[in-house]
C-alpha cells in the first residue's frame, strides 16, 4: 500500500470513490494505491484551527484493515484536533476511528444531521 499526492491527471479515477472530498487549494488530496491500482483518497483540510479528514475506499478493498493503516500513517504526522464524520450504519468505519482514539463530538454545523461527528485532540 503507497499513500501519496494526487497528481492532475488521477482525479478522474477518484470519481467512483470520493464522496464529498474537495480538491480546492486549501486541500490535501492523496490518494491510495495498493499494487499501482488507485483505490482510495484521503483528503486533509485546515479549517479554524482544526484538521477536517475525509477517507475513501472502493467497496472492493473495504474490510481489509487499509483505512486503519493509512490513518496511523496519517495521525502521527497532522495537525491536531482532527475532526472527520462517518455516515450512519458505516459501524466498520466506526469502529476504526474510535480504536484510533477518536471521539464523537456534538452536532457540527457542517455536518448532514445523520452523520456522526467525530474528534481526536
Amino acid at each position: 500500500m503507497t499513500l501519496r499526492a494526487t497528481r492532475a491527471g488521477e482525479h478522474d479515477a477518484l470519481l467512483h470513490i470520493r464522496h464529498r472530498t474537495g480538491s480546492d487549494a486549501d486541500t490535501d488530496l492523496r490518494t491510495i494505491r495498493v499494487d499501482g491500482e488507485i483505490i482510495g483518497a484521503v483528503a486533509l483540510r485546515r479549517r479554524g484551527g482544526r484538521t477536517d479528514l475525509e477517507i475513501g475506499l472502493a467497496p472492493a478493498h473495504r474490510g481489509r484493515g487499509i483505512e486503519a493503516r493509512v490513518l496511523r500513517l496519517l495521525l502521527d504526522t497532522c495537525a491536531r484536533p482532527v475532526r472527520t464524520s462517518v455516515a450512519p450504519g458505516d459501524e466498520a468505519s466506526l469502529a476504526v476511528f474510535i480504536a484510533l482514539g477518536f471521539a464523537a463530538v456534538a452536532e457540527a454545523a457542517d455536518a448532514a444531521a445523520d452523520e456522526v461527528v467525530l474528534e481526536l485532540a
